[in-house]
């Protein structure tokens, strides 16, 4: 379990019905038992691997170890650092454009993906909050967003969904 309440699996095996061979795996995803859905982790492991151990460490990383590599009965002894820690993000520059519409920037992980939400009600439950879309990346780690519907709402809250 990560510090966020989620849960991260990686590695395993697959048991193919259609064949005698397991497969190592090394995948990793992240389960939400809020919502109960499983997502992409981000990246999947270096080496495959099954009978792994991953523990959590004081940092918020997992540290996946040693396992089997059933393909070709390999004992594994290394290791990998799965880093649960979403970086900061920060808002920079939000400014009103002629015309009425709000842009902001904010910074965060480079290469990421990033939805934007908004809502007349900060209170409202995650679902209710209407996706504007995802943020385009201006330039590493710098996004930028305008909501020309801005104009249409008298007081508007937006938040940022990371994977």
């Amino acid at each position: 379990m990560l510090p966020d309440g989620k849960v991260l699996a990686v590695g395993g095996n697959h048991n193919s019905l259609d064949a005698p061979t397991i497969v190592a795996l090394s995948s990793a995803e992240i389960y939400d038992p809020a919502t109960g859905t499983w997502t992409p982790a981000g990246r999947s492991l270096n080496a495959a691997r099954s009978t792994q151990t991953a523990t959590l460490l004081p940092s918020g990383q997992v540290l996946v170890a040693d396992g089997f590599y059933v393909n070709s009965g390999i004992q594994l002894s290394s290791a990998e650092l799965y880093d649960s820690a979403a970086g900061p993000i920060t808002l920079v520059h939000p400014k009103t454009l002629p015309g009425g519409a709000f842009q902001f920037a904010f910074t965060g992980a480079p290469n990421g993906t990033n939805t934007l939400l908004a809502t007349a009600d900060p209170a409202s439950q995650s679902s209710n909050w209407t996706e504007l879309g995802v943020v385009p990346e201006f330039a590493p780690g710098l996004f930028l967003f305008s909501d020309r519907q801005a104009t249409n709402h008298p007081q508007r809250f937006y938040r940022i969904r990371s994977p």
